[in-house]
């Protein structure tokens, strides 16, 4: 059947000739959505350590996934909204069940502090995050 011969009563017909020849099967349903917290497994070389975690520290969000490509493609932001260069496939990302509001975070080291008594403050650099999440943090909750 030519596409020109195609009308309202015979197009199921047409559809049905068309899914046959090109295998047409319905869209994957997606592991992700969009808004998702993620994790980005880490590259493994030669002389990896076995013991070590194979995710990043660090959180990403999930905010376009491209469904045109085979196998599908999720476009990644970090906390700070900035987007991440490139594409990553679904093996790759692993979900995050954590509230953000409420989150703790592990601190690499203390860099500086200023203030004094209540008004105390220090600038922590936090674990697996690069430089620009480093923030100016009350000391009272750091000392406990």
């Amino acid at each position: 059947m030519t596409s020109a011969s195609v009308t309202l009563q015979n197009a199921a017909m047409a559809r049905k000739n068309l899914e046959q020849r090109y295998g047409f099967s319905p869209p994957r349903k997606l592991k992700y959505k969009i808004g998702d917290l993620v994790r980005i497994s880490r590259a493994k070389n030669a002389f990896a350590k076995g013991y070590e975690g194979g995710w990043t520290v660090e959180l990403f969000k999930i905010y376009r996934i491209s469904t045109t490509r085979e196998p599908s493609v999720y476009f990644l932001k970090d906390l700070a909204n900035d987007p991440i260069k490139g594409f990553f496939y679904e093996k790759e990302l692993t979900r995050v069940r954590k509230d953000l509001s409420c989150a703790t975070f592990e601190i690499k080291e203390i860099l500086d502090t200023r203030g004094k008594g209540r008004r105390k403050e220090y600038l922590v650099s936090w674990r697996g995050y690069p430089d620009k999440f480093n923030s100016w943090e009350p000391a009272a909750p750091l000392e406990k």
